[in-house]
């Protein structure tokens, strides 16, 4: 056990932790089966979340040691630290209520469905760290203090992008490309509108802004689609692909990649979105950042036709 968890601190754990441990441990399951599929994704997911979570039988949610990080995973029980669950389910439920309010129909027995979903792409996200090699806390610490913050930002993009990747296949029904880019949107979402609220990006902090930056680009290809299934896809950028943002240090000029395995310049912007950008994305105002990187998006014909 990464750390003893008391009769007084199970019995004042939410009574929600152990259906929603239940859900992961069985989302698990169902990835190690689609890494077994013969095809392009299959094998994707294989080479980068097999390693990761082959073994895992058991989630639990609690109380962890500062020196695991956000999560550990020990023989077949993956460890998640509670504290930044709490705050995701806390978020996520006072949005639940906001919806409610307006007059959205949410049924109680959505609700861990929902909780699920939201949770799962974090976990995607901290598992795809393992096979990047720095899954382990001590070992991410040490890389970022040789390669640097920035370098370490876009493997958490790689991870941010891979983590969608993953929740997509997870969650799409059958083999339509078109539900499975609005499971990838609804990733990248759950980034700006939950974990990127946990986990505010630092104030003029390059590394957190082109993180950031690189996720809501993504994003906005996505979110100015109106009918996934009448869409003609890019051949050379397709939707799913991931990419990196660069800022320069005036933070005025705006690079964006796209990502592995196919690194090449894709455009760049030098005017006052980009400073726009990069206040709001200082603010965490993370809504009308998606504006304007719908508006760098196009501005740079990164944007599909529909």
């Amino acid at each position: 056990m990464p750390t003893e968890i008391d009769a007084a601190t199970t019995l004042d754990r939410p009574p929600l932790f152990s259906e929603i441990e239940h859900r992961l441990a069985d989302a698990c399951r169902r990835l190690v089966a689609l890494c077994s599929h013969n095809s392009a994704e299959g094998q994707e997911l294989q080479d980068k979340f097999l390693p990761a979570i082959s073994k895992i039988n058991q989630v639990v949610i609690g109380p962890l040691e500062a020196n695991f990080g956000a999560f550990v995973a020990i023989e077949d029980v993956l460890y998640l630290k509670e504290e930044p669950v709490i705050e995701l389910f806390r978020i996520v439920l006072s949005d639940i209520a906001s919806q409610l309010k307006a007059g959205r129909t949410i049924s109680a027995a959505e609700i861990p469905a929902l909780l699920e979903r939201a949770l799962m792409d974090y976990v995607l996200h901290e598992l795809r760290h393992q096979s990047q090699g720095v899954g382990d806390y001590g070992d991410f610490k040490l890389a970022k203090s040789i390669a640097g913050r920035r370098f370490m930002a876009e493997m958490d993009v790689q991870a941010d992008r891979d983590a969608a990747f993953a929740f997509s296949m997870l969650y799409t029904h059958g083999n339509s490309r078109a539900e499975f880019l609005e499971c990838f949107r609804e990733a990248l979402f759950l980034s700006s509108a939950y974990y990127f609220r946990i986990f505010p990006p630092t104030p003029s902090r390059l590394d957190k802004q082109e993180r950031v930056a690189a996720v809501m680009l993504m994003s906005a290809r996505l979110a100015v689609i109106r009918d996934f299934n009448e869409l003609v896809e890019r051949p050379d950028l397709p939707l799913d692909s991931p990419l990196i943002a660069k800022i320069s240090t005036a933070q005025s000029t705006l690079a964006i990649f796209q990502g592995q395995p196919n690194v090449r310049l894709l455009g760049a912007a030098n005017d006052a979105a980009v400073g726009l950008l990069v206040r709001q994305l200082d603010r965490s105002q993370f809504d009308d950042a998606l504006e304007t990187s719908i508006s760098l998006a196009d501005q740079l014909g990164l944007l599909p036709d529909n």
